[in-house]
């Protein structure tokens, strides 16, 4: 018999893909599952607290606490994350959601005190700031380096998934199970993800260190981050982008229900195309090739993220908007991967999990300060000319970090194996 060289092709692109990777398989859906229930009993809890409490401020300080919670925990639970094997703290910290939401779905149906309720939701965002720099930084110890692309991409195309699904998820549930299903459901989610992580080893995985004190770790982490121009950019960039993200999207609710006048039918196809964007964006990223110019191609999307930004302030056709709103999600989706896999590629190891512990809280604090400037300023302009401003900030400041670092960098970028 004689080989078919079109079969030997289809054979060698099917051995080459992450998918053959048993172990970023189950990785994969394990966070689908876990991020699924989260985001479910994200989108619900809200509207539960209001419901039994009937205080908006209750629910304010209920967020605020949450909130404070993860910005203040996730440096250390970062430098917990290159101390110690990820797997194991990514099962920790499932298992501490799961009896936070198995004692929830117990305790619903009595009466109890809110600050009960706060003591429990608080223990729940430990679980998940101890999950999250763990899960980010866990990619590159089972993940090969011609594979680490396709890697976050997917990884990045799931977030986006599970961020448009939950929502409409949790709204269709709640009027058929009920709150205490989605919390069951949210608990199951947890279990099934032990299970996952408790059947698996990470190759590259973190050994215990025992050699250095907890706080010599953590002030590596901060010197990595002020020392290291490329890092120290990345993240003051990443802070600014967030902060107009936020800007921006109190700016669009603004100009769509005030200055556009559109009905609520136009409400769900503006603000769903940026999301589908984002997620397409992810999706495609993965088929494009990145070599060693991941850097220019991470802030060539910004600056065209800025560019349709500028020119979704200039139209009131709520066509066109959609489109330039699609258009800079598919940008931004594009460049999110392109980011995650140059954070990846650049920060060794046993430095990864204090770098996205450090950059998770970032993100945290500058979203709260964005939407709050956005509302000063719009009590004084226009929000399409606040949205173009913001778009030209965006694209000056992705020409004006990149010049910064190839000139601090002399043009040299190390990359890790």
């Amino acid at each position: 018999m004689t080989n078919n060289p079109v079969n030997n092709i289809a054979d060698s692109k099917i051995n080459n893909t992450i998918w053959k990777n048993n172990i970023f398989v189950r990785v994969y859906l394990s966070t689908f599952i876990s991020n699924l229930g989260d985001r479910l009993v994200v989108f619900i809890l809200p509207l539960w607290v209001m419901s039994i409490t009937k205080s908006s401020f209750l629910v304010s300080i209920l967020n605020a606490a949450l909130l404070l919670t993860t910005v203040l925990l996730t440096p250390f639970t970062g430098t917990m994350a290159d101390r110690f094997p990820r797997r194991i703290l990514m099962i920790y910290a499932d298992i501490l959601r799961f009896f936070v939401m198995f004692t929830l779905v117990i305790i619903i149906d009595y009466n109890f005190s809110f600050y009960l309720l706060l003591f429990l939701l608080i223990l729940r965002s430990i679980g998940t700031s101890l999950s999250a720099p763990a899960a980010n930084a866990a990619i590159v110890t089972f993940v090969k380096k011609n594979h680490l692309e396709e890697a976050v991409a997917l990884r990045q195309t799931m977030i986006q998934i599970v961020t448009i699904g939950a929502p409409l998820l949790g709204g269709a549930l709640v009027g058929i199970i009920s709150y205490k299903g989605i919390f069951i459901i949210d608990t199951l989610t947890f279990l099934i993800s032990i299970i996952i992580l408790c059947s698996l080893k990470f190759p590259k995985d973190i050994s215990i260190k025992n050699k250095r004190n907890f706080s010599d770790d953590m002030k590596d982490g901060i010197n990595l981050l002020f020392n290291n121009n490329l890092l120290k950019i990345l993240l003051i960039s990443a802070a600014i982008i967030n902060v107009l993200g936020s800007s921006l999207f109190l700016c669009l609710q603004v100009f769509v229900v005030r200055d556009m006048n559109l009905t609520n039918y136009w409400w769900g196809i503006v603000f769903s195309s940026s999301p589908i964007g984002v997620l397409i964006g992810s999706f495609f990223s993965r088929k494009i090739k990145i070599n060693r110019e991941i850097l220019s191609s991470s802030f060539i999307f910004i600056f065209i993220v800025g560019f349709f930004n500028i020119l979704m302030g200039l139209t009131l056709n709520p066509w066109l908007f959609s489109l330039l709103y699609f258009c800079s999600g598919f940008a931004f989706g594009v460049s999110n991967v392109y980011f995650g896999v140059l954070y990846r590629k650049v920060i060794p190891n046993d430095k990864q999990g204090r770098f996205f512990g450090f950059l998770n809280s970032i993100l945290l604090i500058s979203a709260p300060i964005g939407i709050t400037l956005t509302g000063l300023i719009l009590e004084t302009l226009k929000s399409s000319i606040l949205i173009i401003i913001i778009g030209a900030i965006t694209s000056l400041t992705a020409i004006l970090s990149y010049i910064f670092i190839r000139k601090k960098e002399k043009l040299e970028i190390t990359f890790n194996d």
